[in-house]
């Protein structure tokens, strides 16, 4: 049996006749007969009355091959505002995909071309707004490694105090290794770690580290008097001070001793008393102290209060020795 011809509107989506019965398809249709059916027909007239047997005048004559050249012209014209604009639009197109985002296919007309042109414009700017998406991400990805790096670099320092507290190094040795660690990160530029002395505003500067290590080493073992840090002592809480947070008087304490604008002081409690204040050091005046930093900090100073309790108990065990001996 012969296959039965199945209508455009039963086949399937996919297979359907890609140019609609309006629009394109209408004046290919136009253009194809205008250039090719119309201009054969009087073509074939002419050949059977003029060449062959027949009698017509030379004005009829003209008369005919006038029309058919207007006829293939029109067809022509018809034909180039069909083909062109599709030419066109391959043509930007292929520009696009080369990479050339920033340009616009020229849309002309409101047929199937001019909806393609549309079309691939809105796909351009979306692919636009993509990328500029993807490098934000890739911003925020790259600053999120950097953050990762910088904590397990934080945790692997924390790691070295616990080593050097758990081999009963001496504690000079431990507070000076932490200050050091410190002022590797950003946001210090000069720690300190200042011991209580018998005076009621005094202190000594135990240790001291910083990105300037001739001002750390000048600052190391001298004697500062501050009735402000020594009531921050008793308080026994952490102080900032920054643009943010701004107090007079440590503003004035930090630029009178240090020279620096900003600083975070924590007072270090061992076995439930204030034995000293770690200071964490900035010298620009717009600078604020993240929240990150500050937990960090808070981290270091606990490191440094538990190696301050560990040398109180291993003189407390070595003098128990001692007395154990004579006894």
């Amino acid at each position: 049996m012969g296959a039965r011809a199945v209508p455009n509107q039963e086949l399937p989506r996919g297979m359907r006749f890609t140019l609609l019965p309006r629009g394109l398809k209408k004046k290919l249709v136009v253009a194809f007969s205008l250039m090719s059916v119309l201009p054969l027909l009087v073509l074939a007239y002419v050949v059977a009355n003029y060449i062959f047997p027949g009698e017509k005048t030379l004005w009829e004559a003209s008369l005919i091959v006038f029309l058919a050249s207007v006829v293939s012209l029109l067809g022509w014209m018809v034909v180039r505002r069909v083909a062109f604009p599709i030419i066109g639009l391959a043509e930007q197109a292929r520009k696009v995909a080369e990479g050339h985002l920033e340009r616009e296919v020229q849309v002309e007309g409101t047929d199937e071309v001019g909806s393609l042109g549309v079309s691939l414009n809105r796909l351009t700017q979306r692919v636009r707004e993509n990328i500029v998406q993807l490098r934000v991400y890739g911003e925020q990805t790259r600053h999120l490694n950097l953050e990762i790096n910088r904590r397990v670099l934080v945790l692997s320092q924390l790691l070295q105090v616990g080593n050097l507290i758990s081999q009963s190094a001496k504690l000079d040795e431990v507070i000076q290794f932490i200050l050091e660690k410190l002022a590797q990160m950003d946001e210090t530029e000069l720690n300190c770690f200042l011991q209580p002395e018998e005076d009621p505003s005094g202190f000594i500067v135990r240790a001291a580290a910083g990105t300037n290590s001739r001002q750390a080493g000048e600052l190391a073992g001298k004697r500062i008097e501050s009735v402000w840090l020594r009531r921050l002592l008793k308080e026994k809480q952490m102080t900032v001070v920054d643009r943010q947070r701004s107090v007079p008087e440590g503003l004035e304490c930090f630029q009178k001793h240090f020279g620096m604008a900003n600083a975070v002081c924590q007072a270090i409690i061992s076995m439930s008393q204030p034995v000293g204040l770690l200071l964490s050091l900035n010298p620009r005046p717009e600078f604020v102290f993240q929240e990150e930093s500050l937990d960090l900090l808070k981290l270091f100073g606990k490191q440094v209060a538990i190696a301050m309790e560990n040398e109180a108990l291993i003189h407390r065990a070595e003098e128990l020795r001692l007395v154990d001996d004579l006894t």
